[in-house]
């Protein structure tokens, strides 16, 4: 089921740890209006990936609704200028959420006792 959302499912139960990771999701994507729309599809996606147990059926829909946005942006819009603050600072944050997965991954992990040495 992910990273995150069985830690949260573990610590707040179903429904709050696929709030919680579905929220955290529409953080991730920084835009007001990317934001409710990846909530909306965090919350369904959670609530699949509850049902499935499996990460892949979530994988799958989020590369799918990931293709159809880009298909409409790239062909049905007009191109924004780049903006080299915004990718720097997009690029930042992707890397430090990142960095802040693989340190709570680790020190999870280590609480637990399955860290491999």
């Amino acid at each position: 089921m992910g990273l995150l959302q069985p830690r949260f499912v573990a610590r707040w139960g179903k429904w709050g740890g696929v709030l919680a990771a579905s929220i955290l999701f529409a953080l991730i994507h920084m835009s007001l209006s990317q934001s409710f729309n990846a909530l909306g599809i965090g919350l369904v996606l959670g609530w699949g990936a509850l049902r499935c147990r499996s990460i892949w059926p979530r994988a799958v829909a989020h590369a799918a609704v990931n293709a159809f946005a880009f298909t409409n942006l790239r062909f049905l819009s007009p191109p924004p200028p780049p903006n080299f603050v915004d990718v720097v600072s997009t690029l930042g944050l992707a890397f430090g959420l990142l960095g802040l997965a693989a340190a709570m991954e680790l020190r999870w992990r280590r609480q637990e006792g399955t860290l491999i040495r």
